[in-house]
């Protein structure tokens, strides 16, 4: 659990339409932020406060609606200055998977948005197509292409793999 009383965080949401709003005013917490390196996604929890609908729905208390894989940027800072290894920041991307709009008498309007990282679009691409005879980085081309031309809104987009083609590696 992380006391947002003693960290610094920024919660910026990239809207699919264009545009970003900045959502740290409104968090009541983060019960849950990941920074897995084992292939593993990183995943995230954030509530909200949703005062009279706003997240939920649209242009509400000049806020936007969260919509399903809109991109969540979370910034992180412990609040240290420069000590050696003490200082940490978190930065991380998510996509919206699950919106869940919470209501009761004590705690009023609030919205639960759950996160999955955006390398989760990376981990899941659908590909078969025999490469007989093809060096790796004519296979990966192909499937940097595929995933480009098929990927959805909000996806993130592969570059700088072109290089690859040619046998030229860093």
């Amino acid at each position: 659990m992380i006391w947002l009383a003693d960290w610094e965080h920024t919660i910026t949401h990239y809207k699919n339409a264009g545009g970003t709003q900045d959502l740290s005013d409104d968090v009541i917490s983060i019960p849950m932020f990941t920074d897995t390196g084992s292939w593993e996604v990183n995943t995230a929890v954030i509530i909200l406060n949703a005062v009279d609908g706003q997240y939920i729905s649209d242009s509400v208390n000049s806020r936007s609606i969260i919509l399903q894989h809109d991109i969540i940027k979370i910034v992180v800072n412990d609040g240290l200055t420069a000590q050696g290894t003490q200082r940490g920041t978190y930065e991380k991307y998510f996509n919206v998977v699950k919106k869940i709009p919470i209501k009761s008498k004590s705690e009023g309007v609030r919205v639960q948005i759950e996160l999955m990282g955006v390398e989760k679009w990376l981990q899941t691409i659908n590909y078969i197509k025999p490469h007989y005879f093809q060096n790796p980085a004519v296979v990966f081309a192909d499937i940097c292409d595929l995933y480009n031309a098929n990927k959805g809104t909000g996806m993130p987009t592969i570059t700088n793999f072109e290089p690859y083609q040619a046998g030229i590696f860093p």
